[in-house]
């Protein structure tokens, strides 16, 4: 069996942890590549042919505190996240966008109790599970590549190991139905011990939980980009779910981030047919009532209409890492010069533009995408290049104004005002204002800077909000958990933004209280 193993000599935890990796028994008899920072092979282009050629790959993705340290990030692909076959091991919390098949203790509360000596352990599990489904042929194919020029030759079958890969993830979990536990965080506790007692009771089904502070706390200054950045990364953990179980507290309906986690099972129900849509229902702890029945007999269900769907549609291909950066703000003049050289051009100039725009586009693509999704991202995207009406308008978006890459935004009232109350056959009930949840984001924006916080931060003083016709002081704190998104190597080139290391980005996180 073969593995390869990709870490950072640079860093001193992961020297540590690899010494102990390597001693464990399930090693003895395997044929372990390592790859460390100060190798010729510790490149992107390695890295990629590993995960689809070794057996088994093992990356320490270990942020250390000082910047200048060499790490993996610059060598990561898209695969990390894909493949079942893929260890990812650190000694501290994984950037936003990293979400791998297999990964250990990437949480902030699980963090408190954490040694070398379980991750440890957490790796020989999955050694062993790996090795036994390997050997018995319980496991996708790996493809023999040997350079770059066998990834255009094995395309087809790389692509197929994606696939297989998603479908072994699906086998394993069996019949199993999933859940989500939709909770305001300050609940986080009682939560956890209700989420225990669920499973035991349905034995069969897989019960999710977002942590506080694995996206974010509820309380936290973010950029609007930011924030529909984390609701589409939150959608990744809705959109194959077969219900979402709402822990209703009598704070529940004051949150945006409870009403995003409705308006995402909205988002996913959209076009789907009645037998394959998530279903809403709560526990109520005041009564300790586990209702069976639907959520609407107190909280009418949230629907979208066509333009709702399609501008979800749009902030989410804006704002999910996988699909856009901040980057591509730079490229507005590009393709308006490119849409006017089609539309002003004879037809076979014309035609050949197009044809270089498609495949240009067909691989800019991410991997990640479904099929469809792929399809309906080419189609969309080539009617801007080519349609001026349909490019004046995308480009008049929220998306490609400054303020909301640049701006700070934070929930002030509370509740939010996309939580409403209508009367429903003379019945009080909570309903979702969709525009108003839409809206909150950019009509939230703060006076207060990154800057301003921080040094209000450093002094423990109070920072003057301005926001709509409101003014008030909050006491300003930095968060103790960083957080970070990974910026995938684009051209050979490590993405640098700022001071931050090659290809990571430190995301500045302040949460304010009275």
């Amino acid at each position: 069996m073969k593995i390869s193993y990709f870490y950072s000599k640079e860093i001193s935890e992961s020297v540590v942890l690899k010494e102990k990796v390597l001693k464990l028994s399930i090693i003895n008899n395997c044929d372990v590549n390592i790859i460390d920072s100060s190798s010729p092979n510790f490149n992107q282009l390695e890295f990629l042919i590993s995960c689809h050629r070794d057996d088994i790959v093992i990356v320490d993705c270990t942020i250390p505190k000082d910047s200048t340290i060499k790490t993996v990030y610059p060598i990561l692909v898209a695969q990390l996240n894909m493949l079942d076959h893929v260890i990812v091991i650190s000694n501290n919390m994984l950037p936003l966008n990293i979400m791998p098949q297999r990964q250990g203790y990437d949480s902030p509360r699980l963090k408190l109790d954490f040694t070398q000596e379980k991750q440890i352990r957490w790796i020989e599990e999955q050694l062993i599970e790996l090795s036994d489904d390997i050997s018995s042929n319980n496991h996708y194919n790996r493809i023999p590549l040997n350079g770059y020029q066998d990834l255009e030759r094995f395309r087809s079958l790389i692509e197929k190991m994606w696939e297989e890969s998603n479908n072994y993830r699906r086998k394993k979990e069996g019949n199993k139905k999933k859940v989500l536990i939709s909770y305001r965080n300050s609940h986080y506790k009682e939560v956890a011990e209700y989420k225990a007692k669920y499973e035991k009771k349905h034995p069969n089904t897989i019960v999710r939980m977002i942590e506080p502070g694995v996206l974010c706390t509820g309380e936290e200054t973010l950029t609007p980009m930011r924030k529909w950045m984390l609701v589409f990364m939150l959608e990744e953990r809705i959109h194959d779910i077969e219900e979402l179980i709402i822990y209703k507290t009598k704070d529940y309906t004051h949150s945006w981030w409870t009403c995003a986690e409705l308006v995402m099972v909205a988002y996913n129900n959209y076009n789907r047919d009645n037998s394959k849509k998530i279903k809403v229902t709560f526990y109520d702890p005041y009564t300790e009532k586990e209702s069976e029945e639907d959520a609407i007999s107190w909280l009418i269900h949230p629907t979208l209409n066509k333009s709702q769907n399609n501008r979800l549609s749009r902030l989410a291909a804006n704002t999910r890492p996988d699909t856009m950066g901040p980057e591509c703000m730079n490229n507005i003049d590009q393709m308006r010069s490119i849409c006017d050289s089609i539309n002003n051009s004879n037809f076979i100039v014309r035609s050949f533009l197009k044809w270089s725009i498609k495949q240009m586009l067909k691989k800019s693509i991410p991997t990640t995408l479904s099929e469809r999704e792929k399809k309906e991202m080419l189609k969309k995207t080539l009617k801007l290049y080519t349609n001026k009406d349909e490019l004046d308008l995308y480009l008049s978006d929220e998306v490609f104004q400054d303020n909301f890459w640049n701006k700070l935004s934070y929930q002030t009232e509370w509740p939010t005002p996309a939580f409403i109350k209508v009367k429903d056959n003379n019945v009080e009930k909570t309903s979702i204002d969709i525009e108003a949840f839409l809206n909150a984001p950019m009509n939230e924006l703060i006076s207060a800077t990154v800057d301003e916080l921080q040094t209000k931060s450093n002094l423990n003083e109070k920072v003057s909000i301005q926001t709509g016709h409101k003014h008030i002081e909050l006491y300003v704190k930095e968060s103790g958990n960083k957080r970070y998104l990974w910026l995938a190597t684009r051209m050979g080139q490590p993405v640098v933004k700022g001071n931050n290391p090659p290809g990571l980005e430190e995301i500045p996180i302040f949460e304010l209280s009275k």
